[in-house]
């Protein structure tokens, strides 16, 4: 061999073997220049490609080397591979067949004929050719943990769990072993098996792959059934794992102990909240406290002093949103007993000393909790003299409170004030624009959601709030168009009644029979639609069916009434068709009527009747909420609209 080329290919080894694999990748591309023909510089090449994702330059390499030595081993072994991550199952084990035949001693081969069966879901034979591959070399990490995949894909977590931990017993900072582990042990209930294993892998593995393991950690314990009281898993978590998160400084992962603590509000545990809360604080970094988290955590263990401090700094640096300032608590009103949260949180803060700077923070929470604790949703009235400058976004929930009340001329002045405090924040400017819809400034409105919808955080939010109000105003196709395009399911019971109103039946029913489903109870709104749909799609029985849970939990709920009245007139029953007719909101029946009065008179005709259910629909075309502000006859101009 020409001298030249033996020296670029030791130097271009040598590189490759100390991890610099661009200058290795340059060497070895300069010894193929000297000699087209060398084997090694071919096959190195070929490795490089794979490692970095670029199978076709791989395979052409790896075909190169083979085209020099049809005997080569580690040739074909690595083609097999290539074209097994191609998904090119027949090249793969024509190539993996060819390397075992050159070399049956040899692990590679087998272990890639193994994954080929496990993916034509032969596990038995996958089963053996692992079992040989594991023969010819028991301490490989990768054999052990492609014999892991093979176990658990047959249901055979014991095997999968033993060549799991040999996994790790080889290769500590495997990360993707552990977490196969953890899933092994939640699935199983092994509550002490799942901290065993997180901390076993939070010590040793890199720091980037900590935080989510610390998420599925906590998957595990706090929303998995591992028939454990939370106050005690919480309590072990910290003990066992705060020590090495905090010695690691591992940065937590965000949201995590909020997410724990809905858990504790269903089980209205309030010493298992302030356990978590505790720990998050004991266990984060010093460069960590400057957060929500933290100011939530202060706020529920009642430092209110620290707590508003650090939501102090967030607002000077716009690192925190509305939904946030108005939510220091554990927010799931649908919990049992919540009122007991509630009690405890204006206790405590009625009874802090607050330096006077702070003092306004305290006005603001009280004032929200009185209303939470009256079931009056948080909505208050009052305007303090405080609530002003940089706390003029304390002034949403008054502003919600005159919406709700249809002084559009109050709610306006209100959320500009606290758009022009936040004026990056997509609630305030989503809440505002759909104070200007509802006052009839309907092209002002839809700027402010486009600005939201501009804004990167709360982007598909936004854009399901503004299909929702496009859906209202009548506009059914840029509806359709707008909810479409949201991600995360945010569009909701909305785009079903897009479908429905733009006449597409079956796609309206598809999707808020599984809007429904998935939401159980919590949504009457798209409970409203779907039994619409049926309506509509002459299923008479599922929509009564529907409409009666829904009027059993909310009496008032005109629009349910007004379709369960068209449902008793569709199946002939007129006597249930005019007393829903007789107990639904006056206005609007004079509204859909045009003749104040003639509606609510016993004489009206069951035809006219008919005729002013289906025009309260129509008035009533987007949203199905309880409040009244969204009854159409309260927006000048989009009634008149849609007719």
């Amino acid at each position: 061999m020409n001298p030249r080329v033996v020296k670029f290919l030791t130097a271009a080894a040598r590189s490759y073997r100390e991890g610099h694999t661009c200058i290795a990748e340059k060497l070895f591309k300069k010894t193929l220049a000297l000699d087209p023909s060398c084997t090694q510089a071919c096959l190195s090449l070929g490795d490089l490609a794979h490692a970095k994702g670029e199978l076709d330059a791989a395979i052409s390499f790896y075909h190169r080397a083979l085209k020099f030595d049809k005997k080569c081993y580690h040739g074909w072994a690595n083609l097999a591979s290539c074209y097994n991550d191609k998904e090119m199952l027949l090249q793969a084990k024509k190539a993996a067949m060819l390397a075992v035949e050159i070399n049956r001693n040899a692990a590679h081969g087998w272990q890639i004929l193994a994954e080929l069966e496990l993916k034509e879901r032969k596990i038995g034979e996958a089963i053996s050719l692992i079992s040989l591959a594991l023969k010819l070399d028991p301490n490989s990490h990768m054999l052990n943990y492609t014999a892991s995949k093979i176990y658990l894909k047959g249901n055979f977590d014991e095997e999968a769990k033993k060549a799991l931990m040999r996994t790790v017993e080889i290769k500590p900072d495997f990360s993707q072993a552990y977490f196969d582990l953890l899933e092994l042990a939640g699935k199983s209930g092994a509550f002490v098996n799942v901290l065993n294993i997180s901390g076993i892998a939070l010590r040793n593995c890199r720091l980037e792959y900590c935080r989510k393991l610390l998420g599925l950690t906590g998957a595990i314990l706090f929303f998995g059934s591992i028939g454990y009281s939370r106050a005690k898993a919480v309590a072990r978590f910290y003990k066992e794992l705060g020590p090495v998160i905090f010695f690691r400084k591992i940065e937590y992962p965000a949201n995590f102990t909020f997410d724990m603590t809905l858990q504790y509000v269903e089980e209205t545990d309030f010493r298992g909240l302030e356990t978590a809360m505790s720990g998050f604080i004991d266990t984060i970094s010093p460069g960590q406290r400057d957060s929500v988290d933290c100011f939530r955590a202060y706020f529920c263990l009642g430092k209110y002093k620290m707590a508003f401090e650090v939501v102090e700094k967030l607002l000077l640096k716009k690192e925190i949103d509305l939904l946030e300032l108005c939510n220091p608590w554990p927010n799931n009103r649908q919990a049992p007993k919540i009122n007991k949260f509630w009690k405890i949180y204006a206790s405590r803060l009625s009874a802090a000393v607050l330096p006077g700077r702070l003092n306004v923070w305290k006005i603001f929470y009280l004032e929200i909790l009185g209303c939470l604790i009256k079931g009056k949703g948080g909505y208050f009235d009052t305007i303090h003299p405080d609530f002003t400058g940089r706390y003029a976004w304390m002034r949403f929930y008054p502003a919600c409170r005159r919406l709700n009340l249809c002084d559009f001329k109050s709610a306006l002045v209100e959320f500009r004030r606290v758009v022009n405090c936040l004026p990056r924040d997509p609630m305030a400017r989503c809440k505002y624009g759909e104070a200007l819809i509802c006052a009839g400034k309907k092209s002002r409105g839809f700027k402010e959601f486009e600005t939201a919808c501009s804004l990167e955080k709360w982007r598909d939010q936004s854009l399901a709030w503004k299909g929702e109000m496009l859906l209202m105003a009548g506009n059914y196709r840029e509806a359709v168009k707008t909810l479409e395009s949201t991600r995360g399911g945010f569009a909701g019971g909305w785009l079903g009644a897009a479908y429905l109103k733009s006449g597409r039946i079956c796609s309206a029913v598809r999707m808020l029979e599984e809007e429904v489903r998935k939401n159980d109870l919590l949504d009457d709104e798209s409970r409203v639609w779907l039994a619409e749909a049926y309506r509509v799609s002459g299923n008479f029985r599922k929509a009564l069916s529907l409409l009666n849970g829904v009027l059993k939990r909310e009496p008032g709920y005109d629009f349910a009434r007004i379709n369960r009245a068209l449902v008793y007139l569709s199946l002939g029953r007129p006597a249930g068709m005019r007393e829903d007719f007789l107990r639904f909101d006056t206005a609007l029946r004079d509204e859909a009527a045009k003749k104040p009065g003639i509606p609510a008179q016993r004489s009206c005709s069951d035809r006219e009747m008919k005729a002013i259910l289906k025009n309260c629909l129509s008035l009533a075309a987007g949203n199905r909420r309880m409040e009244r502000y969204f009854m159409n006859i309260k927006f000048p101009g989009l009634a008149a609209s849609r007719r």
